[in-house]
Parts: C-alpha cells; structure tokens; sequence
C-alpha cells in the first residue's frame, strides 16, 4: 500500500520491527477481539493460545493487525512528543496490580497466571468484607520458569514514555 512505502510507513515498520513479538501478540489480540469479542477464553480454540494454530497460520499483512501496531506507534511517538515539548511536566505510569483475565496480557501469557484464581484485598476499614479485584495473579513457578518476562513486559510497558511510575489498584 501506499502508506507502507511512504516516509512515514518507512518509519513505522522499523518500530514496529523493534518492537518485535510483545506488538504482533497484541495487534493480534486486538483484531481477534473486535472480531471474536473481549475474552479470549470464549474465542474459538485455534485462537485461544499465542501458540495456536490459527495464530501460526496468521497472515502477517492482515490489514486490521497492521492498523493496530499502526495506532500504537501513533501513541507511542505522541508520548514521546509530549515528554520533549514539555520537559518540567512529568508523565506519570501506572503500574497495575494485575491483568484482565480475558484481556491481552493473560491471553499472552496464559502459562505463568494462575487463571482459576483471583487477588483483591483483605477485610480492612474501607470494606469489611474485603475485595476481590477478579484479577489473576502471577503464578510464581511458571513466572519463574519464563525468566519473569511476563512481568519485566508489564513493568517495562508501564514506564515505557513516563518519567515516574506509582503503583495502584
């Protein structure tokens, strides 16, 4: 197309390059959710693993998966922008204390969840009978068994154009 041999394409795919799998995982992600729907535990079974068979056969120029690598690039250089045009302004990540159990992190990294479970918090003054968050936690020895990438991605996504980073449910 058009786009891909422009300046602005050229620019684009060699971030898109440098971004490698986490970015193909989620622009896969993302277009199998506009057309399966949010959770991918309810996708059809040769989708619902990163190592799928349906995810092996996937067109690497499937338009939709190009337009949402596309979109976060567009973010990406915005951030970017926003931190040199404004150097005294911080930009503040979030760090979040877990994932969507059907959203894209725990479709990538399904093997180190523990997606039967659920944290949340315990009875304090705020709630009585404590909270539960529906989010899954890391399961330590699978977390440890991928050399804590998982979390790494999360941490290194979280911090990726921010000057600080906080923590919070």
């Amino acid at each position: 197309s058009w786009f891909i041999t422009s300046s602005i394409g050229s620019s684009w795919k060699k971030w898109v390059d440098a971004q490698g799998e986490p970015l193909r995982r989620f622009a896969i992600w993302t277009t199998l959710a506009e057309r399966h729907g949010p959770d991918w535990t309810r996708w059809p079974l040769e989708y619902r693993r990163p190592d799928a068979s349906g995810i092996a056969a996937w067109d690497p120029a499937d338009f939709d998966t190009e337009f949402h690598s596309w979109c976060q690039w567009l973010v990406s250089r915005q951030l970017t922008e926003a931190a040199r045009s404004a150097p005294d302004v911080a930009l503040v990540g979030d760090l979040a204390v877990g994932v969507d159990p059907g959203g894209a992190d725990a479709w990538a990294y399904q093997d180190s969840f523990a997606l039967g479970c659920r944290v949340g918090a315990p009875p304090d003054p705020f709630s009585a009978t404590g909270q539960d968050w529906g989010l899954p936690p890391f399961n330590p020895q699978a977390l440890a068994r991928a050399r804590f990438a998982p979390f790494i991605d999360t941490v290194r996504a979280s911090l990726k154009g921010a000057n600080l980073a906080r923590a919070r449910a």
